[in-house]
């Protein structure tokens, strides 16, 4: 995009975003051993498809399965 860009400068293209992955370990670190426990425990219970009710990596409020496997526990 970035060499479409400087190549053309089309009108149309009035902004972009640069994006990077995500250090995925750096962020499952942060998740302390009562969350990850909460999590688990959601889990067994059959309620992975609930919404966390709290907010994890400082930003996300994700689906209990899609986390879980983020950090280990299933």
């Amino acid at each position: 995009m970035i060499y479409y860009l400087s190549q053309t400068q089309d009108p149309r293209v009035t902004k972009f975003i640069l994006l990077s992955p995500a250090n995925v370990t750096h962020l499952t670190n942060s998740v302390n051993e009562t969350e990850r426990a909460f999590i688990r425990k959601m889990v067994e219970q059959g309620k992975g498809e609930q919404m966390l009710p709290f907010e994890l990596f400082g930003c996300l409020s994700p689906l209990i399965r899609l986390i879980s496997g983020y950090i280990h526990l299933c």
